[in-house]
């Protein structure tokens, strides 16, 4: 294979970018420049291109490849991030986002609109869960980049108004959803507000449902309950219309399944698709018992593993810091919040991995079928990659952070040679030695990871794109 190397300097035209990206074979570059020039046509007819956002785009090329995302679609977000970038959107948020691009058809407008949105909130102090929450949202959910700026200023509007901003997302992706064919998104905002604040708005039947669901998304998170999931059983209890007793009823299933080490993906989708086909007179209690017993005989060799585990390491609780579960990058030029309130995740003092646990935790997000790439996501619905990582080690009772860059801080550094089954491999898509990938060694030079175009996936350090991308010093063993 015929590769190239060139000193990375400043460049005007796409094919002096490209020609600076290691790891291409003749015939591949060739494909790179014609896309990208067909991509950028309208452009560069009228135009010379920056050379200081093509820096930028070279990084992002970098991580299409990284991601083996297709070349047309490669070539197409890079065209798109020129754009909004030029137009003046921050390059940083950007690069995060262009991520559900190569996985989810994205607008130049969403991205744009987007980045302006996350570097908003983030100067308005909002937490980076609640911004990677309304702002993934939107997206995979088809609201204009309009839609989603609005939203974002709606939030912040709330939030100086006294109101918790996780709750106010949910309100107002409920009030979107179900009223943007007939509502502007002012009004939907403002009756997400004031139904906070306790203003009568609705009927009583309606307020006692959306305070119940509320009332159990806020325990279910007390109980540990990935936010990914309280949110969905929230959202669908107050869209769904289900009563009183079925929220109390599917909470509370949720909550016993955690406790238990089942797959909590698979207690959710159990019980929302029981709902959604009707109960016939089956008390709800009763249907989660039913449900639950279902998923156990669908978990009992895991639930096996994990009892033992158990028995054989004392779990404890964990203090740690909100900043630890954040993923969305943080402004640079905005000092840091005080203090948040402490949550606490289950942790061990074990010395050892459980393979054969771990083995089953990486086998249920490979599927089939696999697990699909989900930017902020970290169940089984859809997961990034350092949300992938958290959850497997989450099964053994071992908390790590929220993203890449630390998580990299956890743990001890190993070099390559030293590689064990479990340990952290980490990558720089964009060329520039700032960790933005993670992935589980599982022996045999191959670890599996959540690629943003393929899912959770087994692939080979020694591939191209990957071996030139590998960090060599930042290798991580968390358990020794």
């Amino acid at each position: 294979m015929i590769q190239y190397s060139y000193a990375v300097g400043s460049f005007s035209t796409l094919d002096d970018m490209v020609a600076t990206i290691d790891g291409l074979d003749i015939e591949e570059r060739e494909n790179l420049n014609r896309a990208l020039n067909d991509s950028f046509r309208s452009l560069t007819t009228v135009e010379s291109l920056d050379p200081d956002i093509l820096m930028i785009i070279r990084g992002i090329v970098s991580a299409g490849l990284f991601e083996e995302a297709s070349i047309n679609s490669n070539a197409e977000m890079a065209f798109k991030s020129y754009v909004s970038i030029k137009n003046g959107a921050p390059a940083e948020h950007v690069e995060d986002l262009v991520l559900i691009g190569f996985s989810h058809p994205m607008t130049q407008e969403q991205l744009e609109m987007a980045a302006r949105t996350l570097d908003l909130l983030l100067e308005n102090g909002v937490e980076p869960l609640v911004i990677e929450g309304i702002v993934s949202y939107g997206i995979y959910n088809g609201w204009s980049g309009q839609d989603i700026y609005q939203a974002g200023q709606g939030l912040i509007y709330g939030i100086e108004r006294g109101l918790e901003g996780q709750v106010l997302a949910l309100s107002i992706i409920i009030g979107i959803d179900q009223d943007r064919d007939v509502k502007d998104i002012g009004t939907i905002i403002s009756e997400s507000i004031q139904f906070l604040e306790k203003k009568d708005l609705m009927d009583s039947e309606e307020i006692t449902r959306k305070n119940l669901a509320l009332q159990n998304l806020q325990e279910s998170l007390r109980q540990n309950i990935p936010r990914s999931i309280a949110e969905e059983l929230y959202f669908i209890a107050i869209r769904d219309k289900w009563t009183p007793d079925e929220i109390n009823a599917v909470f509370n299933g949720v909550m016993v399944g955690n406790r238990e080490g089942l797959s909590l993906n698979k207690v959710a989708t159990a019980l929302i698709i029981r709902i959604a086909q009707g109960l016939k007179g089956v008390p709800p209690q009763k249907m989660v018992s039913e449900e639950l017993k279902y998923v156990r005989q669908l978990e009992k060799k895991k639930l096996s593993l994990i009892d033992s585990d158990r028995n054989k390491h004392k779990r404890y609780m964990k203090e740690i810091d909100q900043k630890d579960v954040v993923y969305v990058k943080p402004r640079k030029d905005i000092p840091p919040k005080p203090s948040t309130p402490k949550v606490y995740y289950p942790t061990t003092s074990r010395r050892s991995l459980n393979i054969e646990l771990m083995k089953q935790s990486i086998k249920e997000f490979l599927g089939p079928p696999s697990t699909p790439y989900r930017w902020g996501g970290n169940s089984f619905s859809g997961t990034d990659c350092s949300g992938f990582t958290q959850s497997v080690y989450k099964d053994q009772g071992v908390f790590i952070p929220r993203n890449s860059r630390q998580q990299a801080g956890t743990g001890i550094t190993i070099g390559l040679n030293e590689l064990q089954f479990g340990d952290l491999v980490f990558f720089s898509k964009y060329f520039n030695n700032y960790i933005t990938h993670v992935g589980i060694y599982i022996g045999g030079g191959k670890f599996v990871h959540a690629s943003s175009s393929r899912g959770v996936t087994i692939s080979s350090l020694n591939q191209k794109y990957y071996a030139a991308r590998l960090l060599r010093a930042g290798s991580k063993r968390i358990v020794y």
